[in-house]
C-alpha cells in the first residue's frame, strides 16, 4: 500500500496538486486565533501591576546606563576649579498610569520620573570626585508605552 501512496505524493508535489506543508500551514492561523480567543481579557488593575513591575526594571536599567552616572562621574576643569558631574533617576519620583488604548494597543501606559543632575566643585580633581554633590538640575521625563501581546513596549 505504501508503494502506491509514495508515487502519488511525489507526482502531486511535482505537478503542484499536493502540498505537504499546506495542511500544517492552514492549522497555524487557526491555532493562533483559538489561542487568542481563549486568552482571558486582562483587567486594567492587572495591567497596572505589570506596568509597575516593568517601570521598576526599566528605571533600574536606565540608572545603570546613564552617562555620566554615579559610578562613572565626568570631571571638567572650569577656570581654576574642577567640576564633577553625574546624572541619576530619582526612584521616589517614579509614577505610572494606565489608560484604555485604541485599536493598535489595548492599553496605553505613562511612565513619569525625574532625572537629576548632581555636581561638586573643588580645587582638585580628587576632591571634586569625592563630593559632597549637590542637585543642580532636574528634568521631568514622560514615556508613553503601549501594552501589546501581554507585554509593555
Amino acid at each position: 500500500m505504501h508503494k502506491r501512496i509514495i508515487p502519488l505524493i511525489i507526482a502531486g508535489l511535482l505537478f503542484g496538486n499536493v502540498s505537504l506543508a499546506s495542511a500544517a500551514d492552514a492549522a497555524k492561523p487557526a491555532k493562533k486565533a483559538a489561542a487568542k480567543a481563549a486568552t482571558p481579557e486582562e483587567s486594567q488593575e492587572a495591567v497596572q501591576l505589570k506596568l509597575n513591575s516593568y517601570a521598576q526594571r526599566h528605571v533600574r536599567t536606565m540608572t545603570e546606563c546613564l552617562k555620566p552616572g554615579e559610578n562613572s562621574k565626568a570631571v571638567e576643569q572650569e577656570g581654576s576649579e574642577f567640576v564633577a558631574r553625574y546624572r541619576t533617576v530619582d526612584p521616589s519620583s517614579v509614577s505610572t498610569d494606565v489608560h484604555p488604548g485604541s485599536a493598535g494597543a489595548k492599553f496605553i501606559g505613562l511612565l513619569v520620573y525625574h532625572e537629576v543632575e548632581y555636581e561638586n566643585r573643588a580645587p582638585s580633581r580628587e576632591v571634586a570626585l569625592n563630593g559632597p554633590f549637590v542637585a543642580i538640575k532636574t528634568r521631568k521625563v514622560t514615556e508613553i508605552l503601549r501594552y501589546d501581546r501581554g507585554k509593555w513596549q
